[in-house]
Formats: structure tokens, C-alpha cells, sequence
């Protein structure tokens, strides 16, 4: 997934890519976390261990997690980026821009929470107070107004 904007149909396609790569990067850091608590720290022990006479060594687990981080880091860096773009859409590079300023904060935290944060629509309708009905109808609104404005001035916030 890219975080070129024109590579994209229309607002609602980018969204959703960023939903997924959202639900990409959460797995794959996950799983970097399983690796990582795998290699933990052991107490040291003069007993002999294991029964396959193999030499194995010590850092394998450790191994293992650098090759794994190598082969998926860009990958990994490609979702954060287009998250990132998502992110950026809905409130500006400095919080107060992007469809915050074009429609309103409860606009901006539909789409972000939806598709950026993975919640359902029952629940981001529950952080918003909303009716699940109405935070589809704002991320739709929001979608539309990006495709009418383009993602430059949607990033601004502003409508011209």
C-alpha cells in the first residue's frame, strides 16, 4: 500500500487502504512483540538441557527477530506512512487543520476513529454520543468534501 495519494480512486479507496494497512501494522508489531518477549531473559543454568545433542545457539531467538524485522521493515514503514497520510487528512499537520477545520472535530474523529484507530461504527458512535447512523453519514460527508476540495487543500482545511 502506497501512501501516494494519486494513486488512489477517490478518498473513501485511500481510506480504506489505510484501514487496512492500520490492521497490517498492528499484526506485524504484534508479532514483533511475540519474537521479542521469546528471546527473553533467562537465568543462567549449568544444567544440561535438551536431549537432540544439536549445538544451538544461544541468540537464535534473537536472530530469528532481526531477519524477521529486516524482511518486513519496509513493509511496516509503507503502512505507518499511509496511516500517517490518513491521519494528516483529518486534522491537519498541526492538529487543527485538515477536515477538523472544513467540518468540525466530530467529522474528523469519525473518519479518523473508523478508519485510522480500525473501531467499528457502533463504537466510535459511542465515543462520539452519536447514533451509529449519523457518525456513517459525517464519514461520508467528510469522504465527499475530500474528493470535492482534493487532499491538498483538505490538508490545509481550508475550501479554495
Amino acid at each position: 500500500m502506497s501512501a501516494d495519494p494519486g494513486l488512489y480512486r477517490d478518498a473513501r479507496e485511500l481510506f480504506e487502504a489505510a484501514a487496512e494497512a492500520s490492521r497490517d501494522a498492528r499484526r506485524l508489531s504484534l508479532r514483533l512483540q511475540g519474537m521479542a518477549a521469546r528471546e527473553g531473559v533467562r537465568a543462567q543454568s549449568y544444567a544440561a538441557r535438551g536431549r537432540s545433542g544439536s549445538v544451538g545457539g544461544g541468540m537464535s531467538a534473537t536472530e530469528s527477530r532481526i531477519d524477521w524485522e529486516a524482511a518486513h521493515e519496509a513493509r511496516l514503514r509503507e503502512d505507518y506512512e499511509l496511516v500517517d497520510l490518513a491521519f494528516v487528512i483529518c486534522y491537519g499537520t498541526d492538529g487543527t487543520g485538515g477536515v477538523r477545520r472544513l467540518l468540525g472535530g466530530e467529522y474528523a474523529d469519525a473518519l479518523c476513529m473508523h478508519y485510522v484507530d480500525d473501531m467499528p461504527w457502533e463504537t466510535v458512535a459511542r465515543r462520539l454520543e452519536l447514533a451509529p447512523s449519523t457518525v456513517r453519514t459525517r464519514a461520508n460527508v467528510a469522504l465527499d468534501s475530500i474528493d470535492t476540495v482534493g487532499y491538498e487543500l483538505a490538508i490545509e482545511g481550508v475550501w479554495e
